[in-house]
């Protein structure tokens, strides 16, 4: 076999790797020496490999906010302390959504990838975020509408470009004021704007409202709270207000959603039909004029009055007992006119006849007639 040399033998220069230092192939070149037993050289190849590079050799310049301005990423990349050299170490690749671009303006993530190449292999990536700007004050004038069963932020009218609802969906009412509402002329660049807008509902009208007609029976005391019959939501405008037969038409109101309808203003019909009053007699019997004031004995009521009815001569009288209100008050038979009751007080004699004679007193008779039989016959016979 070939014997193996010593390095007395032959020798390598400074200049034997020549610029062995890239990446690709080196040659090695070995001389012999003068003081050897050879002569001449040897050369051979060898492969110098790519440094492999990844993520940890790219930093970024922070993330910008949008301002309309062109905010183009600055790539750092290291090996180690060593600055790599732009085109020659590596490439930049700017993409959106995987798409080149070279808008640095927008607003939006942009992904940079660096491409290793030349004495280095493999490749980093890293996000770059335009930040969406805020808007800032936003404000809307106050909106109008009028209440409906149905209505929602939808059916309002007058709010201007740019400007949306949160959720259009929602129902208007009176007593609600402020409503969510958002902003943005520039979704693409822009956060939204949420702000309240203000809409003032008013309370709608209600229409056509009617009621059946009602019924009642007059008495003293009786109003319109006294009625029955009167549905839900309805009620008097006055409930105070006195029944009486001759009015026929009450004012009334509905109401059923206080909150956003006016009231429903219109009168309903309540028919008042007159109280009965029992026809009173005279209950005067075998009456004796007696000097005093006596009384045919008609009862009190307060629907009716009597005249003649109180005497204290005998005689025969005829009492008259009148309703006071025939517009609100009816016999029990359904009638109004004046009832005349007859009634009488009898005579009481007393026939004395004195005889003074000598101081003596003589009492000759004493009769008492009574006459009231006549009377009495009357009486019993009057309707």
């Amino acid at each position: 076999g070939a014997a193996l040399l010593t390095s007395a033998d032959w020798e390598i220069t400074g200049s034997s790797y020549g610029a062995n230092k890239n990446a690709g192939t080196g040659t090695v070149t070995v001389f012999a020496t003068a003081t050897g037993n050879y002569s001449g050289k040897a050369a051979k190849t060898f492969t110098i490999g790519q440094k492999p590079l990844s993520d940890g050799a790219l930093t970024l310049t922070a993330n910008q906010p949008y301002d309309g301005a062109a905010k183009t990423p600055i790539a750092s990349v290291m090996d180690s302390a060593t600055n790599l050299v732009l085109n020659t170490d590596y490439i930049v690749e700017y993409k959106r959504s995987g798409v080149g671009t070279t808008d640095f303006t927008s607003a939006g993530a942009i992904t940079v990838t660096v491409n290793f190449t030349g004495n280095y292999s493999g490749s980093a990536e890293k996000p770059f975020v335009i930040a969406k700007a805020d808007y800032v004050g936003i404000t809307h004038n106050t909106l109008s509408a009028t209440y409906t069963d149905l209505n929602t932020l939808a059916d309002v009218t007058g709010l201007s470009q740019h400007y949306s609802w949160v959720s259009d969906t929602t129902k208007l009412t009176v007593l609600q004021t402020s409503y969510a509402a958002k902003y943005n002329a520039d979704s693409d660049n822009y956060n939204d704007f949420n702000l309240t807008v203000t809409v003032n509902v008013a309370k709608a009208d209600y229409v056509g409202i009617t009621h059946n007609a009602l019924s009642a029976t007059y008495t003293d005391l009786n109003t319109l709270a006294d009625v029955t019959g009167l549905s839900q939501h309805y009620s008097w405008v006055l409930d105070t207000t006195k029944l009486t037969v001759l009015q026929t038409s009450y004012a009334a109101k509905y109401n059923a959603d206080t909150a956003n309808y006016n009231d429903f203003l219109f009168n309903i019909t309540v028919n008042v039909a007159r109280a009965k009053v029992a026809k009173p007699a005279s209950t005067a019997e075998g009456l004796i004029a007696n000097g005093g004031e006596q009384s045919a004995g008609i009862a009190d009521h307060h629907a009716y009055t009597a005249t003649d009815d109180k005497k204290t001569k005998a005689g025969e009288y005829t009492a008259v007992v009148a309703l006071k209100d025939t517009a609100n008050y009816e016999w029990a038979d359904g009638t109004t006119a004046d009832l005349n009751l007859a009634w009488s007080i009898g005579v009481r004699w007393q026939n004395i006849a004195a005889l003074c004679s000598g101081g003596v007193i003589l009492l000759l008779a004493i009769t008492e007639i009574i006459i009231g039989v006549r009377g009495k016959r009357k009486r019993k016979g009057a309707k």
